[in-house]
Formats: C-alpha cells, sequence, structure tokens
C-alpha cells in the first residue's frame, strides 16, 4: 500500500504539521492503483510532490494557464501529466532556467499533455547506458522568436513522440548536447546502428513560425554536438532543416545519426537552400521526401566540414577514435526523392570516401562504430523496431490531431 510520506515524520510532529499546512497537492489512486499526486499547478507544490511520489507514480497537473519564475528537479521515475494541451498550458518567462530539469537513472520518466510556451521547457540528462524517458502528446512554442525548446545531456536514450514545434527564424528547437565540450567520450565509446541508445524523434512535427517567409533562415527541428547519437523518423518539418554540428576544435561534433522517413515542406516559392545540414559524424539517411513548393533554393542534402584538416576529424564520415584519431566510417545515402541531391561544399569532404549515395540501401556497407571494429569490418543496416517500444500505443487525446 502506498502511504503518505508524512507517516516517515512521526517522531517530529511540529515539522510534520508546518509541512502539511504547506501541502496542497491531494494523493489518490487511478484505475491502475498507481497513486497519483493532483497539486495545484504552481511550481513549489508541483515540487513537493515530485519529492513525496515513488518511481512509478503520477504528478497531475491542472486544466489552466501556469507561469513558473522556477523549475523543477526530477530525479526519480514519475510521470508528469498535463490535462491535455488544449487545456494545460505551462509558460516560462525567462531563458535561465528550464521548467523540468530531468535527471534519473535505470527507471522511466514521461512529461505529457502539456502545452509548453516559451523558450527552455525541458531539459534531461542521464547516463546513455541506464536512463530513459520519454515526452509526448506535448506542443512547444516560442512564437517568432529565436529558441531552444529542448536539451537533451550525456546521450540519455528516450523517445520524443506525437509532439509539435514551433519557433522563430534560425531557431534549434532540440538541442542533443551529446556529452558536452571538450570531452571525447562520446567518440570512444561504442554505437551500434539501429539500436535503442539514441534520442529518438518520432511522429513529431516542426514549424518554422511564420512559415510564409522569403527564406527559412537555417531554421532547425535539431541540432546535435559533441558526440551526441540522434535518430529523427516519421516526422515533419515545415520549412526548417536537420543539422549536424561538426568539429571546431577543442569542440567535438555529432556522432552518429539516422534519419529517415521524415517529410519537408516548403511553402509556395519558399528558398530552403538544404534540407540536411551535415557537418560532423556519420550514419544513415534514406525514404525522405518533399513536399509544397516548388522550392527556389538548391534544397540539398549538403555534407560539409567546419575543419580545415582532409580528412576532417569528426566527420562527415567519421567514425569511433581510435589511438586518438578518427577511423572511417562512411555515410550512406538512399531512397531519398529525386530533388533531394548530395553534395558536398568542402574539398576535404568527397562523395565516394565519407559519403556514399545510391537509389536503394547497399547489401554491405562500411562500419568502425565499436572498439572491435575494423577497415573491413561490413554490415547491413537495419533500423530499431518501429513504433519505438517506449510508446505504448496510447491513443490519447493530447496529442496534434
Amino acid at each position: 500500500m502506498h502511504l503518505p510520506r508524512l507517516f516517515k515524520c512521526l517522531s517530529s510532529f511540529l515539522f510534520c504539521s508546518v509541512s502539511i499546512s504547506a501541502q496542497a497537492y491531494t494523493v489518490s489512486t487511478n484505475s491502475s492503483h498507481i497513486p497519483v499526486y493532483t497539486t495545484n499547478g504552481s511550481q513549489s507544490d508541483t515540487q513537493a510532490a515530485i519529492n513525496a511520489a515513488a518511481n512509478g507514480d503520477v504528478i497531475q497537473l491542472p486544466a489552466g494557464s501556469l507561469t513558473w519564475s522556477a523549475g523543477v528537479t526530477i530525479n526519480h521515475g514519475v510521470t508528469i501529466e498535463g490535462r491535455g494541451v488544449s487545456s494545460t498550458t505551462l509558460t516560462n518567462p525567462g531563458t535561465s532556467f528550464s521548467l523540468f530539469d530531468v535527471s534519473c537513472n535505470h527507471v522511466q520518466t514521461h512529461i505529457t499533455g502539456i502545452a509548453f510556451k516559451g523558450q527552455y521547457a525541458i531539459k534531461v540528462g542521464g547516463s546513455y547506458t541506464t536512463h530513459k524517458f520519454r515526452i509526448s502528446n506535448c506542443t512547444f512554442d516560442c512564437g517568432t522568436a529565436q529558441g531552444i525548446l529542448l536539451q537533451f545531456l550525456d546521450n540519455a536514450p528516450g523517445l520524443v513522440d506525437h509532439c509539435t514545434f514551433s519557433a522563430g527564424n534560425a531557431s534549434e528547437m532540440i538541442h542533443n548536447m551529446g556529452v558536452g565540450p571538450d570531452n571525447t567520450a562520446g567518440w570512444t565509446n561504442d554505437v551500434n546502428p539501429g539500436s535503442a541508445s539514441a534520442v529518438y524523434i518520432e511522429n513529431c512535427t516542426f514549424n518554422k513560425n511564420p512559415a510564409v517567409d522569403q527564406y527559412f533562415w537555417g531554421t532547425a527541428a535539431i541540432q546535435s554536438y559533441y558526440g551526441a547519437r540522434t535518430v529523427m523518423r516519421y516526422c515533419k518539418l515545415n520549412y526548417c532543416h536537420i543539422d549536424q554540428h561538426g568539429n571546431v576544435p577543442p569542440l567535438y561534433g555529432a556522432r552518429w545519426w539516422e534519419f529517415y522517413n521524415n517529410t519537408f515542406y516548403v511553402p509556395p516559392n519558399g528558398n530552403q537552400s538544404d534540407y540536411f545540414a551535415l557537418r560532423g559524424g556519420s550514419g544513415v539517411v534514406f525514404n525522405n521526401h518533399v513536399s509544397g513548393g516548388p522550392n527556389t533554393g538548391s534544397g540539398q542534402i549538403q555534407l560539409y566540414s567546419d575543419e580545415t584538416t582532409n580528412p576532417p576529424l569528426c566527420g562527415p564520415g567519421g567514425g569511433i577514435f581510435v589511438n586518438g584519431g578518427r577511423s572511417f566510417s562512411p555515410v550512406y545515402i538512399w531512397g531519398n526523392d529525386p530533388s533531394m541531391t548530395a553534395g558536398s561544399t568542402s574539398s576535404n569532404v568527397i562523395q565516394g570516401r565519407d559519403y556514399l549515395v545510391s537509389s536503394t540501401q547497399p547489401t554491405s556497407m562500411i562500419k568502425r562504430q565499436l572498439t572491435t571494429d575494423n577497415a573491413s569490418t561490413k554490415y547491413s543496416y537495419k533500423p530499431y523496431v518501429y513504433p519505438h517500444p517506449l510508446d505504448d500505443g496510447s491513443t490519447s487525446v493530447f496529442g496534434p490531431q
């Protein structure tokens, strides 16, 4: 039986009395007999409920428009649940904190059913071997401001699904920060293509705001750095692109990515110079599509380097670091719409060496992503199971319809 935490304090009646008088949340159980902490929607009451809850419990925010002047910290596996994006709105009025700062291992944290306004809605950090998270059926909107909406740290694996993002020119709506600057760990540990060890973004919609503009201004749905691992699939990108950062010493760029079955929309006579800006790391890009237009820009899959070395230390086409240096692990590109031509604007990123383009998936692909791989290691790429296992198949009305 799940007992209120006040029973832990019976030895100090005075302390407990103060705690109870300040407490606004109530505790009940849902149909699955899981404790539900229903808060008054304030930052302080939500933090108190999180602190009192155990792994697997639910923290529920009320309907209404809420604004917090500080964030909350989540360090164990709870579900934060709003009453739906049409009912619960949570605003961050500043840029100095995240509304939810999630840091927990071994157990799943889930945030769902909230319409976020402003920047820095959620920050998630945790070990790439133990951490799990899910963010589902939420909306994120910072208007026409240039903004960052979600941040991921330490290569924690998890899922963002059935969410909608809107932000202004030159925004980087999602930041996948890998293991952080000045840290090569994201380049020395193993990556298994098609595995769960990545940030997965699927069935989401990304909007540049305003959508009707002379140019897309490099607006990014996601930007990845510092050994990050990212998978984006089955998403719609309205007048924005996917950007994977390269290496500008002493920084280290994105390590591994898989981008497939996404659709890029360009408004009539809009100008979008690229759908992908791949500046670091390696991975696969396949079965992506374009709608709308006509696009007056080049609309390319661009591979280029921010480095001057040839070949560039962190790619494109860079694999696991071996003895302090890069190994070759080419980018493979196939089956995308014919208008999505692949090309390089850097003389040190070379087709046939650093990236390979084909109409169908090659049957044998070079891979240098594991410490046990060598120059002769080949693999046949297979996508991770879809939908992601963290997606419980809910038909929740919280999400975009």
